[in-house]
């Protein structure tokens, strides 16, 4: 029953994380707040838990793969920048030497290309995606690889 709660606990967190938004013209600011916990509740998908970043990510992934949907559908404007993102760079990690002296380059590479994107012209916005999704990729070749096969699907043609 305990492990059922903290999963509970651990998806609320993550809901509450990707529920609050900014409007798509706003940039995105750096958190100040470090003082959050591991979400540690291990899984199938996720034998180490679900760390903060990892939750952070999976907002990043889906709201991704929103922009690359509203950019197809040639919508006029994009959905908001979630919150999740002001945390990109003080997110808790589940093993800490993933997190090196590199990370924080990775991370304001890829938040001034979000920033970019979601500021860019109508014309502009598979160019600047496309930039978006490099800076996803240039970091996770380098911290964690995992994931790029995945990235790599979000690039537009």
């Amino acid at each position: 029953m305990k492990k059922i709660t903290y999963i509970a606990a651990c998806i609320a967190s993550l809901v509450i994380i990707s529920c609050g938004q900014k409007t798509s013209s706003e940039t995105i600011d750096q958190a100040a707040d470090t003082t959050a916990k591991v979400c540690n509740a291990p899984d199938e998908r996720n034998p180490n838990g679900v760390s903060e970043l990892a939750a952070v990510m999976r907002v990043m992934e889906s709201q991704t793969e929103l922009w690359k949907t509203e950019i197809a559908e040639d919508k006029e404007t994009l959905s908001a920048v979630p919150d999740a993102y002001n945390t990109l760079k003080t997110a808790k990690v589940t093993e800490p030497e993933m997190k090196n002296d590199n990370f924080n380059g990775f991370a304001d590479d890829f938040l001034s290309f979000t920033n970019a994107f979601v500021k860019s012209p109508k014309e502009d916005r598979k160019t600047a995606f496309n930039a978006m999704v490099s800076a996803c990729l240039t970091c996770h070749n380098q911290m964690c690889p995992g994931p790029v096969k995945r990235i790599n699907k979000f690039m537009l043609k």
